[in-house]
């Protein structure tokens, strides 16, 4: 059985979280999953053993305050989110890290991953607004290269299981 985890995409941008639904989304990844078949049946056997793929669950948030509510109704219901994708601009409501610090409140248990192609905060800003909290926050830039977002997905939100 594949590990199954709750990720929420919190960005003003539609078409970023259609790129997220593609590099997460099971569905995406089943041709792989064929293409590994063939190639066992072709070659009498498996090339390499992998790790079996976890199924991402994907929901979107537009704003940062919207994405609050839906971390704090998860909360109440006990489906937690394991990992937030949060942009760092996005007008006209709270920015990424406002976002991130409400968030953490909500579920200090959840990880963070602030993406963006432009910051407006030094990292030394950010790092003084943001509670010592061990791998809580992380931070990726826009664009990004898919496999290194399924490997963050994966490994953060083992870790939050972990926790």
């Amino acid at each position: 059985m594949e590990p199954h985890y709750r990720i929420l995409v919190i960005d003003d941008n539609v078409d970023i979280h259609a790129d997220f639904r593609k590099i997460l989304n099971p569905e995406t990844r089943a041709s792989s999953n064929a293409l590994r078949a063939i190639e066992s049946a072709l070659f009498d056997g498996p090339i390499a053993t992998q790790r079996q793929m976890p199924q991402f669950e994907i929901d979107s948030a537009y704003q940062g305050e919207e994405g609050l509510r839906m971390v704090q109704e998860s909360v109440r219901q006990d489906k937690r989110y394991h990992v937030v994708f949060c942009d760092m601009r996005m007008p006209p409501g709270w920015n990424g890290l406002r976002t991130s610090l409400e968030l953490m409140q909500a579920d200090p248990g959840l990880r963070i991953v602030i993406c963006s192609a432009y910051c407006d905060y030094s990292a030394d800003e950010i790092a003084a607004a943001i509670p010592d909290r061990s791998g809580q926050l992380s931070f990726r830039s826009k664009p990004f290269v898919a496999e290194d977002i399924v490997r963050l997905a994966r490994s953060l939100a083992e870790s939050c299981v972990a926790v």
